[in-house]
């Protein structure tokens, strides 16, 4: 569906609302399971238009990660995690976020973490317990 909607713009294709329902309705038909999570039009196709469009972004991040887990001297006792605008399940996000967790965690969501959020044009971090959703230290 989002490579259609691709080709149909490369073509030189108007893009209407119209065109979107028919579109969407045209994938849906006989797979409705594989949409109850795409609540609307932007989580269906803004992965497609971020994909490529946030390489850059991603690269500055991985070595913003990296020079940060270098310059605390914590690189053999910890991992990384991010997740870009495509979101943790690929339907989009309007935020970037990271976490530096210890390795010894089965990942991010298990123990503490630090992490990173950038959103709107703001930045948060702090300390974060994942299991009962809570900040040990904010900012």
């Amino acid at each position: 569906m989002r490579k259609e909607l691709i080709k149909y713009i490369i073509d030189g294709g108007n893009v209407t609302v119209d065109f979107l329902e028919k579109l969407v309705s045209k994938h849906k038909e006989g797979k409705e399971n594989q949409f109850k999570t795409y609540k609307n039009f932007y989580t269906i196709f803004y992965p497609t238009i971020t994909f490529y469009g946030h390489q850059n972004l991603r690269e500055f991040i991985e070595k913003f990660i990296s020079q940060l887990i270098l310059d605390l001297g914590i690189g053999e006792h910890v991992k990384s995690i991010s997740f870009d605008f495509q979101g943790a399940r690929q339907l989009g996000s309007d935020r970037y976020w990271l976490a530096i967790y210890n390795k010894q965690q089965e990942n991010q969501s298990t123990g503490l973490q630090f992490f990173i959020d950038f959103h709107q044009g703001n930045m948060s971090y702090g300390i974060y317990r994942h299991s009962d959703k809570s900040y040990v230290k904010f900012e």
